[in-house]
């Protein structure tokens, strides 16, 4: 039987790790971001906007005053030119005006300024152009007033800030009511969209697995989207099944253990006779190598006495024979008889030959026995070919062969 670990089901996983979530936290921020970025750039813009303004309508009242005065203060029309004081007041946001007289009709020199006419608003009657030229709430100008091209006095002017601040701020709130208006509209949108399109199949495909994970192989899985969530169902959907292969192999092989199981029982039952069996069967062996052994030693000392009795029997009659060879071989040569010289050589060297192997046989005696010693010595090799030639020369003749010796000029 398999079992599966339990896993937490969607509803113990905390809020804060929902993707959907997390996505639409992050959508948000970033179009806040842009919003505001948008806001901030609208709002500096028609600061500028409104302060440019600002600047041209004083420009502009400068050069009607450069139009309007020079003629009125040349003539000292000073009606003409505080009527066009006042003119200049209808437009609420210049809030001090004074024009100065400087040059002599007579001469033509300069002198020192005279006011020829101040106008303030009422809120500002105890300040000087000084204080509005030095506040940052206000715009402040001199204009100088020129007729026929020459300097006959100027003009002072200053616009305020004030009066369009209201109306600046009014434009601020409008843009921030609407951003915020804009911003809760796609958060509401990309939370309803992501729960819509992202949590809840992501939720049904995690409680699939889960149901999966807890063992039920069964547990339906959607995988109708075409989307990404979708094709993630499909391939969890193709997993599932080969889970389901996987567990019949693992069921078949378990039987296969099963069964193996009951054959091993099988065997540690009859393996005790078996190694019974075999323990009897290694002593019988064990007492007929025992057997064999005393067998072979007793062969071995048989064959080593026979050897040492024969060896004593065969010894005696060669060393007469060579014995008898070489006292022979002495008389025929004392004797001058040559022709037996060759033939009594062969019986002595066949004698010797054959009390040689006598002896080669005692060696393999000794070789068996582990007593044989090992002496280096030199020897004539000419004369032990020669000995070799005559040992077997009259078995080649016995059956009308050839001996040939091939040997170098210095053997």
């Amino acid at each position: 039987m398999f079992l599966m670990n339990s896993v937490p089901s969607h509803q113990d996983y905390p809020k804060g790790r929902s993707i959907s979530r997390r996505f639409s936290y992050a959508f948000i921020g970033v179009v806040t971001l842009l919003l505001f970025g948008f806001a901030t750039a609208a709002i500096f813009f028609n600061i500028a906007r409104v302060d440019t303004e600002l600047n041209n309508r004083l420009e502009n009242a400068s050069m009607l005053a450069k139009i309007g005065l020079p003629t009125a203060l040349w003539s000292f029309e000073y009606d003409t030119v505080d009527d066009f004081v006042k003119a200049l007041f209808l437009d609420k946001s210049i809030v001090y005006a004074k024009v100065l007289w400087g040059i002599s009709r007579q001469t033509g020199l300069s002198t020192e300024l005279q006011i020829i006419t101040e106008r303030k608003r009422n809120e500002y009657q105890e300040k000087d152009f000084d204080y509005f030229k030095n506040s940052s709430e206000f715009i402040a100008a001199t204009s100088p007033i020129v007729h026929d091209g020459e300097y006959i006095g100027e003009i002072q002017l200053v616009i305020s800030r004030q009066n369009v601040k209201q109306e600046l701020l009014l434009n601020v709130l409008g843009i921030v009511a609407l951003v915020i208006l804009v911003i809760i509209a796609i958060s509401l949108t990309s939370i309803a969209i992501s729960r819509r399109y992202i949590a809840r199949p992501l939720m049904k495909l995690q409680h699939s697995a889960a149901l999966i994970a807890e063992g039920d192989l069964e547990a339906p899985i959607e995988t109708g989207s075409g989307d990404e969530i979708g094709r993630l169902a499909e391939d969890l959907s193709v997993m599932r099944d080969s889970i389901k292969t996987l567990f019949g192999t693992l069921r078949a092989r378990q039987e296969e253990l099963r069964e193996s199981h009951e054959k091993l029982e099988e065997y540690s039952r009859t393996l005790e006779e078996k190694v019974e069996q075999r323990t009897a069967d290694l002593a019988s062996a064990k007492t007929e190598a025992e057997e064999s052994r005393v067998v072979a030693e007793e062969a071995s000392r048989a064959k080593s006495t026979f050897l040492a009795n024969m060896s004593h029997e065969l010894r005696t009659p060669l060393n007469a024979i060579i014995g008898y060879s070489e006292m022979l071989l002495e008389d025929a040569e004392v004797l001058g008889q040559q022709e037996f010289v060759p033939d009594l050589q062969k019986i002595r060297a066949s004698g010797q030959h054959l009390l040689a192997l006598i002896n080669e046989i005692l060696d393999l005696s000794k070789i068996e026995a582990g007593k044989m010693d090992l002496y280096l010595e030199s020897f004539d090799v000419k004369g032990m070919i020669e000995e070799v030639v005559s040992t077997i020369q009259l078995l080649v003749e016995q059956n009308e062969n050839v001996l040939k010796v091939q040997r170098g000029d210095t053997l």
